[in-house]
Protein backbone atom coordinates (compact mmCIF):
# COMPACT_ATOMS: atom_id res chain seq x y z
CA UNK A 1 0.00 0.00 0.00
CA UNK A 2 0.96 3.37 -1.04
CA UNK A 3 0.86 6.15 1.88
CA UNK A 4 2.70 8.92 -0.50
CA UNK A 5 1.09 11.14 -1.88
CA UNK A 6 0.59 11.11 -5.64
CA UNK A 7 1.25 13.88 -7.32
CA UNK A 8 0.42 14.54 -10.87
CA UNK A 9 2.18 17.88 -12.69
CA UNK A 10 1.76 18.84 -16.03
CA UNK A 11 0.38 21.64 -18.67
CA UNK A 12 -3.02 22.85 -18.29
CA UNK A 13 -5.44 20.10 -20.43
CA UNK A 14 -3.24 17.42 -20.21
CA UNK A 15 -6.10 15.19 -17.56
CA UNK A 16 -4.76 16.35 -14.09
CA UNK A 17 -7.76 16.55 -12.71
CA UNK A 18 -9.78 13.90 -14.19
CA UNK A 19 -6.96 11.30 -13.88
CA UNK A 20 -6.52 12.01 -10.50
CA UNK A 21 -10.25 11.75 -9.34
CA UNK A 22 -10.35 8.44 -11.07
CA UNK A 23 -6.64 7.47 -9.48
CA UNK A 24 -7.91 8.83 -6.11
CA UNK A 25 -11.26 6.65 -5.98
CA UNK A 26 -8.94 3.45 -7.49
CA UNK A 27 -6.68 3.87 -4.16
CA UNK A 28 -8.78 4.85 -1.81
CA UNK A 29 -7.10 8.12 -1.41
CA UNK A 30 -8.39 11.33 -1.10
CA UNK A 31 -8.36 13.78 -3.93
CA UNK A 32 -7.30 17.26 -3.86
CA UNK A 33 -7.02 19.37 -6.55
CA UNK A 34 -4.42 22.51 -5.70
CA UNK A 35 -6.65 24.73 -7.95
CA UNK A 36 -9.62 24.11 -6.25
CA UNK A 37 -7.94 25.07 -2.94
CA UNK A 38 -7.01 28.27 -4.07
CA UNK A 39 -10.30 29.32 -5.11
CA UNK A 40 -11.89 28.35 -2.01
CA UNK A 41 -9.55 29.69 0.03
CA UNK A 42 -9.45 33.13 -1.90
CA UNK A 43 -13.18 33.25 -2.27
CA UNK A 44 -12.70 33.74 -5.98
CA UNK A 45 -12.15 32.19 -8.95
CA UNK A 46 -8.33 31.56 -10.83
CA UNK A 47 -9.40 33.62 -13.51
CA UNK A 48 -10.34 36.60 -10.96
CA UNK A 49 -7.64 36.17 -8.90
CA UNK A 50 -4.97 36.73 -12.04
CA UNK A 51 -7.38 39.58 -13.52
CA UNK A 52 -7.83 41.43 -10.21
CA UNK A 53 -3.76 40.78 -8.34
CA UNK A 54 -2.10 39.20 -11.37
CA UNK A 55 -0.31 35.95 -11.68
CA UNK A 56 2.66 36.45 -9.06
CA UNK A 57 0.17 36.74 -6.72
CA UNK A 58 -1.56 33.97 -7.66
CA UNK A 59 1.53 32.27 -7.49
CA UNK A 60 1.76 33.17 -3.83
CA UNK A 61 -1.42 31.54 -3.04
CA UNK A 62 -0.32 28.30 -4.87
CA UNK A 63 2.34 28.15 -2.80
CA UNK A 64 0.52 28.84 0.13
CA UNK A 65 -1.45 25.77 -0.39
CA UNK A 66 1.10 23.65 -1.96
CA UNK A 67 2.97 24.12 1.77
CA UNK A 68 -0.14 22.96 3.44
CA UNK A 69 -0.70 19.64 1.05
CA UNK A 70 2.97 18.77 1.64
CA UNK A 71 2.24 17.96 4.88
CA UNK A 72 -0.73 15.40 4.15
CA UNK A 73 -0.73 11.76 3.73
CA UNK A 74 -2.22 9.42 1.00
CA UNK A 75 -3.39 12.29 -1.17
CA UNK A 76 -3.66 12.25 -4.89
CA UNK A 77 -2.56 15.86 -6.09
CA UNK A 78 -3.81 17.44 -9.17
CA UNK A 79 -1.58 20.46 -9.29
CA UNK A 80 -1.91 23.46 -11.44
CA UNK A 81 0.10 23.49 -15.02
CA UNK A 82 2.29 26.32 -13.70
CA UNK A 83 3.30 24.66 -10.07
CA UNK A 84 6.83 24.11 -11.37
CA UNK A 85 7.55 27.45 -12.17
CA UNK A 86 8.94 27.52 -8.38
CA UNK A 87 11.15 24.93 -7.29
CA UNK A 88 9.97 25.26 -3.72
CA UNK A 89 6.52 23.81 -4.99
CA UNK A 90 8.66 20.68 -6.31
CA UNK A 91 10.79 20.35 -3.75
CA UNK A 92 7.84 20.75 -0.58
CA UNK A 93 5.25 17.98 -3.02
CA UNK A 94 8.45 15.54 -3.19
CA UNK A 95 8.88 15.04 0.82
CA UNK A 96 5.86 12.69 1.00
CA UNK A 97 4.77 12.63 -2.60
CA UNK A 98 5.69 10.52 -5.79
CA UNK A 99 5.43 13.22 -9.05
CA UNK A 100 4.25 12.00 -11.55
CA UNK A 101 4.43 14.11 -14.70
CA UNK A 102 1.10 13.22 -17.66
CA UNK A 103 3.04 14.44 -21.02
CA UNK A 104 0.49 15.36 -23.21
CA UNK A 105 1.31 16.67 -26.94
CA UNK A 106 -0.07 19.68 -27.37
CA UNK A 107 -2.48 18.52 -30.28
CA UNK A 108 -4.88 16.65 -27.65
CA UNK A 109 -4.02 19.53 -25.04
CA UNK A 110 -5.66 22.00 -27.50
CA UNK A 111 -8.51 19.63 -27.96
CA UNK A 112 -9.25 19.02 -24.37
CA UNK A 113 -9.59 22.49 -23.82
CA UNK A 114 -11.28 23.50 -26.82
CA UNK A 115 -14.10 24.72 -24.41
CA UNK A 116 -12.49 25.88 -22.31
CA UNK A 117 -10.65 28.87 -23.27
CA UNK A 118 -11.38 31.52 -20.14
CA UNK A 119 -8.31 30.25 -18.69
CA UNK A 120 -6.10 32.96 -17.89
CA UNK A 121 -2.82 31.96 -19.90
CA UNK A 122 -5.27 30.95 -22.78
CA UNK A 123 -6.47 34.86 -23.31
CA UNK A 124 -3.86 35.33 -25.55
CA UNK A 125 -4.88 31.85 -27.55
CA UNK A 126 -3.11 28.47 -28.52
CA UNK A 127 0.23 30.46 -29.63
CA UNK A 128 1.05 31.59 -26.33
CA UNK A 129 0.19 28.16 -24.55
CA UNK A 130 2.47 26.40 -26.98
CA UNK A 131 5.37 28.88 -26.15
CA UNK A 132 4.46 28.17 -22.29
CA UNK A 133 4.55 24.62 -22.96
CA UNK A 134 7.94 24.78 -24.49
CA UNK A 135 9.03 26.31 -21.69
CA UNK A 136 7.93 24.38 -18.98
CA UNK A 137 8.95 21.22 -20.75
CA UNK A 138 12.29 20.47 -18.71
CA UNK A 139 10.55 21.94 -15.18
CA UNK A 140 7.83 19.18 -15.63
CA UNK A 141 10.66 16.55 -16.48
CA UNK A 142 12.24 16.94 -13.00
CA UNK A 143 9.53 14.18 -11.85
CA UNK A 144 9.74 10.93 -10.91
CA UNK A 145 7.69 9.68 -13.28
CA UNK A 146 6.73 10.18 -16.60
CA UNK A 147 3.46 8.52 -18.17
CA UNK A 148 2.43 9.45 -21.77
CA UNK A 149 -0.90 10.81 -21.10
CA UNK A 150 -2.29 10.81 -24.57
CA UNK A 151 -4.60 7.71 -24.50
CA UNK A 152 -7.62 7.23 -22.41
CA UNK A 153 -8.34 8.01 -18.67
CA UNK A 154 -7.84 3.94 -17.73
CA UNK A 155 -5.56 3.25 -19.60
CA UNK A 156 -3.65 6.62 -17.75
CA UNK A 157 -4.30 5.56 -14.66
CA UNK A 158 -3.34 1.99 -15.18
CA UNK A 159 0.40 3.31 -16.05
CA UNK A 160 0.53 5.13 -12.79
CA UNK A 161 -0.24 2.20 -10.98
CA UNK A 162 2.33 0.01 -12.38
CA UNK A 163 5.24 3.25 -12.35
CA UNK A 164 4.62 4.22 -9.00
CA UNK A 165 4.70 0.59 -7.70
CA UNK A 166 8.51 0.48 -9.17
CA UNK A 167 9.14 3.89 -7.45
CA UNK A 168 8.06 3.24 -4.05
Amino acid sequence: MITKNIVLTGFMGCGKTTVGKVLAQKLVKKFIDVDVKIERSAGMSIKDIFANFGEEHFRKLESDEIEKISSQNNCVVATGGGVVLNAKNICALRKNGIIVYLKCGMEKIEQNLSDDLSRPLLQSGFDAAYRLYAEREALYENCDIIIDAGGGVDEIVEKILIEVENVS
